[in-house]
């Protein structure tokens, strides 16, 4: 078998997680949609935001987004 297998998220998954227009600290207007059951994984070099987009979606950094959902409720965490 594959190392690696091929996967795809199931056309009729839900959403975990969606975001519109997210901004926080060096991420500017990033859109995101995360299906239950998928794994994420975000790289890039070192002060590029990957924390940023991690810490805002998470809510211990200010973050401005036009629209969210996570498990259908709206809105992200408002703070830890």
């Amino acid at each position: 078998g594959d190392l690696f297998p091929q996967w795809q998220a199931s056309a009729s998954a839900a959403n975990a997680i969606s975001v519109r227009n997210f901004s926080a600290g060096l991420m500017r207007d990033v859109d995101l949609d995360i299906r239950t059951g998928e794994v994420l994984g975000i790289g890039g070099l070192v002060g590029q935001g990957q924390e940023d987009l991690l810490l805002g979606l998470y809510g211990a950094i200010p973050a401005r987004t036009a629209s969210a959902t996570v498990n259908g409720a709206s809105g992200l965490p408002s703070g830890v």
